[in-house]
């Protein structure tokens, strides 16, 4: 059978006739039945499911490669960060303890800001999702626990976006 025919036909095995599949889910049509609609719900549901979990399983190993990358650079970005911001390790230390005054929430975004460009790629950068894994990564890392309330994961990624 065509396949167009199939997509917009359903056979009625017990009259051997043809009827349109709108018939079948219409509540309004002597034909519908509560199982057709159940059955193509359960067939969607499964199709959405198995490509979920093909992209999960896709991203996470992407997000693992990059929890990698990022560990063995970072004390690299450190050393950078170190010559070029002289107050970078006082300000880290005092947003590990809570106590970052507001006029140093600007200077620590820029920290962070950096430590993201130095330990990350633009490529990387763009996996869906990895900005946000990689604010969380970099909290465990400085044992920062509120990172992701002085840095939010729109303005890291409008930030780097303007970077070489």
């Amino acid at each position: 059978m065509n396949n167009n025919f199939a997509n917009h036909f359903h056979v009625n095995q017990k009259n051997f006739r043809f009827e349109s599949q709108k018939q079948l889910f219409d509540k309004s049509s002597p034909n519908y039945c509560d199982q057709n609609v159940q059955i193509v719900d359960n067939q969607a549901k499964i199709e959405e499911n198995s490509n979920l979990f093909l992209f999960e399983k896709i991203a996470d190993k992407k997000l693992l490669i990059l929890k990698s990358y990022i560990k063995k650079n970072l004390a690299e970005a450190f050393k950078i960060i170190d010559r070029t911001r002289c107050s970078s390790r006082g300000i880290i230390f005092a947003a590990s303890k809570g106590i970052l005054n507001k006029d140093e929430i600007p200077t620590f975004r820029k920290i962070i800001y950096d430590i993201i460009f130095y330990t990350t790629s633009s490529s990387q950068r763009k996996v869906y999702g990895a900005v946000k894994h990689i604010l969380l990564l970099l909290s465990e890392e400085l044992k920062v626990p509120k990172l992701l309330e002085y840095v939010k994961v729109d303005n890291v990624q409008n930030a780097l976006a303007h970077r070489c």
